[in-house]
């Protein structure tokens, strides 16, 4: 202030103070040197103009108080952008899309300044026009929930600044989706088999359900849902099906209710290996006890397979029934025959189940074939001789008196009630070795 001050008194000293500022505390004076300092920074745009008022006092106690102007010079100031947080939705269309304004996170003190917005660096999935954030790639909030989006502002003066913009990605509900398939199925499979498992997928991992649509016919007569997979409902048999194609749609739907269809979905029926069949009229037959070996059973059975050219190839067996091995069947023609001799004393009744295998290793039986084995009346003999023994030999022993001891020989029969005294006393005294002649049934007594 010196510059703006004169005394007429030569040598006089001179004092300041500042009694008045129209900026609060913006300025402080030196009281000796008189300096006016700028305690903050001045901002044209609140105030272009600060008055003041400085008192200046001598050593004799005279005083001046003057006004003072000061004109503040406008500057660029560089504009300020703050962090923002947008939410659009997934799968966004049309207007839907626009995620906001950057402007109004933007400030400038400068008036009338134009702001400019770009994004660093530039993305494919959102675009700014003007000062619109804009999304213009596929929003999945599965795959990216959220965004961050650095965003540059810039004035025309060289002002610039930057911050985050947040871009929340709005979870919508979504169809599912599915595959199409095709597939080549076996005749033959168990029932509850699968044939395929779906493929399928729900945006927002919820469990699906699955139902068979628009169907061709015959379709859900062999095949069904269950759970996830497509599995078989009925037994296949190829050379039965008059048709061996079969399409089907297959809705996909989620606990919304927000379905999709898939198709159209085909089933081929292919030929499989058949097992044989064995028929026969008869399951219930009869045999004498004395049929000699190789005997064959008056039995008619039918051995088929459906698969071309494989019956006259076919290997046949007793499958079970015939714990002891007294029958035999042809593996060629299956003609059932005696092996052994047969006892119905020992096994009255057989239940056989044959079995035929074809050359895929395949193999059916047939149903239980009861066999009852019929007793043939047998003479009696002695208990110790077989039907094969001509005589039957003891020795007696002589007596002291001279005389020989008596005998007591068991007889028995097979047959059942056939015997009124299981043993005869015969006695003989006129030689030492006797033998009895068992042939026919009968005792004779020999010197």
């Amino acid at each position: 202030m010196k510059d703006h001050v004169f005394d007429p008194d030569s040598g006089d000293y001179i004092t300041y103070s500042l009694v008045y500022q129209s900026v609060s505390d913006g300025l402080i004076l030196d009281l000796t040197s008189g300096t006016v300092n700028l305690k903050k920074p001045l901002d044209f745009e609140v105030q272009d103009t600060v008055f003041f008022k400085v008192k200046f006092t001598d050593k004799t106690g005279l005083q001046s108080v003057c006004d003072y102007v000061v004109g503040i010079t406008d500057c660029n100031d560089a504009p300020v952008l703050t962090d923002g947080l947008f939410r659009v939705p997934e799968n966004c269309v049309g207007n839907s899309c626009l995620a906001g304004n950057l402007a109004d996170y933007a400030f400038d003190e400068d008036k009338g300044e134009l702001l400019t917005f770009t994004m660093v660096p530039t993305s494919n999935m959102f675009a700014i026009q003007s000062s619109q954030l804009w999304a213009i790639g596929t929003l999945d909030f599965e795959k990216t929930p959220v965004f961050n989006i650095h965003i540059s502002v810039d004035d025309r003066r060289g002002g610039h600044d930057m911050a985050v913009m947040t871009v929340q990605i709005i979870d919508v509900n979504e169809a599912p989706t599915g595959l199409t398939f095709a597939k080549n199925v076996l005749e033959n499979l168990p029932i509850g088999t699968v044939v395929h498992t779906f493929d399928a997928a729900d945006p927002e991992g919820d469990t699906l359900v699955f139902k068979i649509v628009h169907e061709a016919s015959g379709f859900t007569t062999l095949f069904e849902v269950a759970g996830g997979n497509l599995v078989t409902k009925a037994d296949i048999d190829y050379e039965a099906l008059s048709a061996h194609s079969f399409q089907a749609n297959i809705s996909i739907c989620d606990p919304a209710k927000l379905c999709t269809e898939v198709g159209p979905n085909t089933i081929s029926i292919i030929d499989g290996p058949d097992a044989p069949a064995i028929e026969t009229d008869i399951y219930t037959l009869s045999i004498t006890e004395t049929a000699p070996i190789g005997t064959a059973l008056d039995i008619s059975l039918a051995f088929s397979d459906e698969d071309a050219g494989q019956t006259a190839h076919l290997v046949y067996s007793i499958y079970s029934g015939d714990p002891q091995n007294h029958f035999v069947i042809s593996e060629s023609t299956g003609e059932l025959k005696v092996k052994s001799s047969l006892d119905a004393e020992v096994m009255s009744e057989y239940t056989l189940v044959l079995e035929a295998t074809d050359i895929d290793g395949l193999s059916g039986v047939s149903s239980p074939i009861a066999i009852a084995v019929k007793m043939v009346p047998s003479p009696p003999y002695f208990v110790g001789a077989t039907s094969s023994d001509t005589s039957y030999n003891i020795d007696i022993s002589q007596l002291g008196d001279g005389s020989y001891a008596s005998v007591s020989l068991p007889i028995a029969d097979r047959d059942s009630g056939q015997i009124a005294a299981t043993e005869q006393l015969v006695s003989c005294r006129s030689a030492l070795v006797f033998t009895f002649l068992t042939a026919i049934g009968s005792v004779s007594c020999y010197e």
